[in-house]
């Protein structure tokens, strides 16, 4: 479960971002997610940008993105 109330995150990913699995327990911010807004996503970018983005887990292999990302705790 994440910090984050899930209807927040699925506001989020209804409007195309990305949301990330949350962090786990004993991480710095455990529970929080990672939003990215994805190429295909209209919307605000850095033309050129490319994001680097590690994840822990199964979660989701994120998609190419081109903004920088947030932590959302």
């Amino acid at each position: 479960m994440s910090a984050v109330e899930s209807a927040y995150l699925n506001q989020l990913r209804d409007s195309g971002l990305f949301v990330s699995e949350p962090y786990p327990d004993g991480h710095g911010w455990a529970q929080g997610v990672v939003i990215g807004k994805p190429v295909v996503t209209p919307g605000n970018s850095i033309p050129g940008y490319s994001s680097g983005y590690v994840f822990v887990g199964e979660g989701e292999e994120p998609p190419d993105m081109d903004a920088p990302m947030i932590v959302l705790y």
